[in-house]
């Protein structure tokens, strides 16, 4: 087997479409809330605090308040993954090309795969 190779930027990639792809999730779900209530987070913040306790507006409350956290923070990550370098001490060896190299090939992943596996049936034996 071969020695897998990736290049900084297409890691970098990847890991920006992952955050752009929840991102994308969650504001679909932001959207449901904004166009349930017809008004953006922060008026409806404004209007439950204000209004006598409805525990049903308040559970949505609670609920949009998460997906916009969690939007706000993805939001957050994207803006710094822009910025921030892939370090090497991340268990792979850079290249001069730019591109990495992994420790391990592929054979020797699984291989530790397999004596994982096995040193999990042995103890699930013993257990028995």
């Amino acid at each position: 087997m071969g020695i897998l190779e990736v290049s900084k930027s297409e890691i970098k990639e990847d890991q920006k479409l992952k955050i752009i792809s929840e991102m994308v999730l969650l504001k679909e779900h932001i959207k449901l809330f904004e166009q349930k209530y017809e008004c953006s987070f922060k008026e409806f913040e404004a209007r439950i605090k204000q209004a006598a306790e409805d525990f049903a507006s308040w559970d949505d409350y609670l609920e949009w308040k998460a997906y916009q956290r969690s939007f706000e923070e993805r939001e957050y990550l994207k803006m710094k993954k822009n910025k921030k370098k892939i370090n090497s001490d991340d268990g792979v060896k850079y290249t001069k090309d730019g591109r990495y190299r992994a420790h391990i090939t592929v054979k020797e992943k699984l291989a530790q795969k397999a004596n994982s596996l096995s040193g999990k049936s042995k103890a699930m034996e013993r257990k028995n």
